[in-house]
């Protein structure tokens, strides 16, 4: 069977839900050596599950510059995100996380040249109001965790970028291929600072990196960056945004919670939103 664009986004987004939840159970290890520890595990099992393993190393000389500068991207926006959890909280962190559907709206238009589609823009401001429902609109507004804040923003830009660019310059690589290579040109980046900043080894960080490595990265950018390749732009934002809900929907169907009323309305403007995009614009009818 095969799946859609926007599901494979959707699924993948949805798996990002359990990384703030990771960040803090591997609280133990710094931000550092988190983030290596998950790429470092995740290119491995990549590397191990490939079949031309030969094939995977043979990159275009041309192409070796792309694939780093954009690899670097993400690396800023997950020691962004990170950081900006520990600095603030995982409420704050994640609402202004949510402006990256707005963002890429905006960088679409700009760097793909793509034709403003007001389906999508409206969706991407719904979306952005679900957020903020979801997470609380009054710790983002106030004047504290100011440099968390900052770092959630700079995050969603970063992330905006690198979606923007895959889809740009890298649609001739598959998901899997764009997972591996990014975190081999990440990881040298990031030995100075384990060595500085280690933190300590526990099993709940051992637990963190594990889901963080095989759920977090190999399953849900690999759905992702092979979603991208099939859907507008202006969509991708939009459709991340269901990794809000996921949370809700979990404590209602296995802990027996029922949400307020603003997480309730959050939950269904972010779900409105996600099939506003998805759904195809009706044929114009031909003339006769």
């Amino acid at each position: 069977m095969r799946i859609s664009g926007e599901l494979k986004i959707i699924l993948g987004a949805a798996l990002f839900a359990l990384i703030p939840v990771c960040v803090l159970i591997g609280k133990d290890l710094s931000v550092f050596s988190l983030l290596f520890g998950r790429l470092l595990l995740a290119s491995i099992i990549l590397f191990m599950v490939t079949k031309n393993r030969s094939q995977l190393l043979k990159i275009k000389r041309k192409e070796i510059l792309k694939l780093f500068l954009w690899s670097q991207l993400m690396l800023g926006a997950m020691l962004s995100f990170f950081f900006s959890i520990k600095l603030s909280s995982i409420a704050v962190s994640s609402a202004l996380l949510g402006t990256q559907p707005v963002i890429v709206v905006i960088l679409a238009i700009f760097l793909m040249k793509e034709k403003l589609s007001m389906r999508n823009f409206i969706a991407a401001v719904f979306t952005l109001i679900g957020i903020f429902l979801i997470t609380g609109i009054e710790d983002v507004t106030n004047s504290a965790y100011l440099l968390g804040k900052l770092l959630a923003i700079f995050s969603s830009l970063l992330l905006g970028l690198n979606f923007i660019l895959q889809k740009k310059y890298l649609g001739a690589y598959s998901g899997q291929e764009l997972v591996f290579y990014s975190g081999l040109s990440q990881l040298p980046f990031l030995i100075p600072f384990v060595v500085v900043y280690p933190g300590q080894f526990t099993v709940n960080s051992a637990i963190s990196i594990l889901i963080l490595a095989i759920v977090c990265t190999v399953f849900a950018y690999s759905l992702i960056y092979n979603g991208v390749k099939e859907v507008a732009a202006q969509k991708i934002g939009v459709l991340q945004s269901v990794e809000y809900i996921l949370p809700i929907l979990l404590g209602i169907f296995f802990f027996g919670e029922m949400p307020s009323t603003l997480l309730f309305t959050g939950m269904i403007i972010i779900i409105f939103a996600c099939l506003l995009v998805g759904l195809k614009p009706a044929l114009k009818k031909k003339n006769v």
